[in-house]
């Protein structure tokens, strides 16, 4: 006799908002800001903030493509340039560090 098994129902899974997503994108864009300014200050610190916006900026620019509403093309727009900057900033303080 074979088990019966029901998928799980995602259906009461609440839903992020837009207001979510852009504050975590302008999160993201002010970690990669930081990061380019430790640049001039702190290479470890640089390398540092550009890592964490680089996982952060993928996490946003992935949000933006899944809210999917009227303001999806302006979130993945202001995430990748958080990850160009945060991307710029790893770079420089990774070599700067070497």
């Amino acid at each position: 006799m074979a088990m019966k098994v029901t998928p799980p129902d995602y259906g009461d899974k609440p839903k992020r908002t837009i207001e979510g997503v852009l504050k975590i994108v302008a999160a993201v864009l002010a970690i990669s800001i930081v990061a380019l300014l430790c640049l001039f200050f702190n290479n470890y610190a640089a390398l540092v903030f550009g890592a964490v916006g680089l996982v952060f900026g993928g996490y946003a620019m992935n949000l933006g493509y899944r809210y999917g509403g009227d303001k999806s093309k302006v979130c993945v727009a202001i995430a990748s340039v958080g990850l160009i900057f945060s991307v710029i900033a790893f770079m420089l303080g990774f070599v700067a560090v070497i």
